[in-house]
């Protein structure tokens, strides 16, 4: 029931590991306006091998463009990835990915995933209760790429009220 969050400083964009027991979730590979792959390579895959992430379960992308597109090459050739998910319109995704459905929800191993906001990729992770916990277990909130009007969405339905939140940008 519980997951370890590994935020990876990647410059200017964000890339952030998620592990439960037994089941990994990259959240964006951290590429930025002409990085062409060089952060997956330089930084994603070798913090990947050094957690002992050899597959990744699941990997969202808050919206598709060239530098996310060279990452995600770069981590294609590197390892397995059983779903990719990405933000935006249907018509603007290659056919191996899929949305991010608001509502869209699973688990592993005891911790729920949650995706908040349609075609966002806003991703909110809650652990499963403690014992003694009164409420949820630990939770974490991602907010993608949301702008200052979807953020205000967030705050407005109490979703941001989470044990940690990371916000773009």
């Amino acid at each position: 029931g519980e997951f370890a969050a590994t935020l990876l400083d990647t410059g200017q964009s964000v890339a952030l590991v998620a592990r439960t027991a037994r089941h990994a979730l990259l959240y964006d590979v951290g590429e930025h306006w002409g990085s062409g792959g060089a952060v997956s390579e330089a930084v994603i895959v070798p913090a990947l091998r050094a957690l002992h992430v050899r597959r990744l379960d699941r990997l969202l992308v808050p919206r598709l463009d060239a530098d996310r597109s060279a990452g995600l090459a770069v981590l294609d050739a590197s390892m397995d990835v059983a779903i990719w998910q990405a933000g935006g319109t249907e018509a603007r995704r290659p056919p191996e990915f899929t949305g991010c459905p608001r509502g869209e929800r699973w688990t592993w191993d005891g911790v729920s995933f949650e995706n908040l906001v349609a075609d966002e990729c806003v991703l909110r992770i809650v652990a499963a209760p403690s014992v003694d916990a009164a409420a949820g277990g630990a939770s974490l909130l991602v907010a993608g790429e949301l702008d200052r009007g979807g953020q205000q969405r967030l705050l407005d339905a109490g979703l941001a009220s989470q044990d940690a939140v990371i916000l773009p940008r």
